[in-house]
């Protein structure tokens, strides 16, 4: 059994990342697992990307630069969005590999038209990373309503061109002509595709990520702090995005909780450190913010989560949130909003703190409150081990994968 997995990017960070580690644990299990991806040059004979020069920097550089030109103006709102419009080698290069069956994963940035699908030939798989094969060209939606009824509504839009619209219609005839399993990182991404009309006739299932527990681990708290040069009698709160723009991932909501928090508590300062990339000058000012740049080396990147009191994941929407259980599966309480894939990893006041939607008050009161009371965060921490122990294992995730191509080649 083959399996080619299709993703826009090979990398470590976000859904790419996501993606390759599974196309890996895979592979270590047996399965015989390949990568395409639009930047691969062809690492070794497992990972591929478009046979030529010109077919690479047209799906890697060109075309994403144009979508993102277009969709910069047409968008409805400031969040990513994809069109999808011209035709690629993708389903080309893929058949080459001659797949069982075909895992999509994000393959935004015009890496693939919903039109190609039917050209795959074999079973197709899609991992919803993000809530854009459920929607229109819009990554995650303004308007929870407009998706359900196919951005129909009159004022929906006030451009002239109805982007999320035009896209849908052609999603809707795409997935008519194929059979979709469509498996979501979280049950928040299940229950949006159960009210997608694009989704409603595919079978649709959660299969959650994964974590490392030997690479995130809990590690001495001490010698942490030393290393990103953090007080050992201060109380650290910390936050990590890849974007600080997107107004999605709550960064603003965030700001106003801290300056609601005193600077000391008890005697100890308070140290909010931010991971990714620069927030400004003035906004560190303003905050007192530590900034300690990106991050890319994974056990790196552990001693930083082991180094703080909380991690704090103020997302306004999140498929699942991947820094919330890499800092969970290092024993660091999270605080973060009842919402998305949060739900799935915390739970209230056991592992962590689940503030009301969008509520700075609230996400102040929950910081406030892990920090203050030390027995309390002790016991989360202890907890989000357990949690992470025995929910998001690497076995549970490669089994659940694996059971299901066992499915779909069997039904053929």
């Amino acid at each position: 059994m083959r399996v080619v997995h299709v993703s826009f990017r090979s990398g470590k960070g976000g859904a790419s990342g996501a993606a390759f580690r599974l196309h890996k644990r895979l592979a270590d299990a047996g399965v015989d697992s390949h990568f395409y991806s639009s930047n691969s040059t062809g690492v070794d004979d497992r990972e591929h990307g478009p046979r030529t020069a010109v077919d690479r920097a047209l799906q890697a550089r060109i075309v994403p630069r144009i979508e993102r030109f277009i969709g910069a103006r047409l968008r409805p709102h400031h969040d990513k969005h994809s069109i999808n419009f011209f035709p690629s080698s993708v389903v080309r290069d893929v058949r080459r590999l001659r797949p069982d069956i075909v895992n999509l994963h994000w393959v935004g940035d015009g890496m693939l038209r919903p039109e190609a699908l039917k050209g795959f030939g074999c079973p197709l798989v899609w991992t919803c990373h993000d809530l854009w094969p459920l929607l229109g060209a819009e990554h995650y939606f303004r308007d929870s309503e407009a998706f359900r009824i196919g951005y129909s509504s009159p004022d929906y839009e006030r451009n002239s061109v109805n982007l999320n619209r035009w896209l849908w219609k052609r999603k809707l005839k795409s997935y008519k002509r194929v059979n979709i399993e469509v498996v979501c990182n979280s049950d928040w991404v299940r229950k949006c595709a159960l009210q997608s009309e694009l989704f409603r006739s595919q079978r649709i299932r959660t299969i959650h990520y994964a974590i490392d527990t030997e690479l995130f681990r809990p590690r001495d708290r001490s010698k942490c702090r030393e290393m990103f040069d953090v007080e050992a009698g201060s109380y650290m709160i910390l936050f990590g995005a890849d974007t600080l723009k997107n107004k999605r991932k709550g960064f603003d909501l965030l700001l106003e909780a801290l300056k609601k928090i005193p600077e000391s508590i008890g005697g100890r300062n308070v140290v909010p450190v931010v991971f990714g990339p620069s927030c400004g000058n003035d906004v560190r000012e303003s905050a007192a913010l530590r900034h300690v740049g990106y991050i890319t080396d994974q056990q790196l990147l552990s001693h930083l989560y082991s180094a703080a009191d909380v991690m704090v994941t103020p997302s306004r929407k999140e498929a699942f949130g991947l820094t919330c259980l890499e800092a969970l599966s290092c024993g660091t309480p999270v605080v973060a909003f009842k919402t998305g894939g949060y739900l799935d990893q915390i739970k209230h006041m056991d592992n962590g703190w689940l503030a009301e939607e969008e509520s700075v008050d609230s996400l102040r009161e929950g910081i406030s409150s892990v920090l203050l009371d030390e027995g309390l965060r002790i016991r989360m921490g202890e907890q989000a081990l357990r949690t992470v122990r025995s929910r998001f294992t690497i076995e549970r995730e490669v089994n659940g994968y694996e059971s299901l191509y066992s499915e779909l080649v069997e039904g053929l």
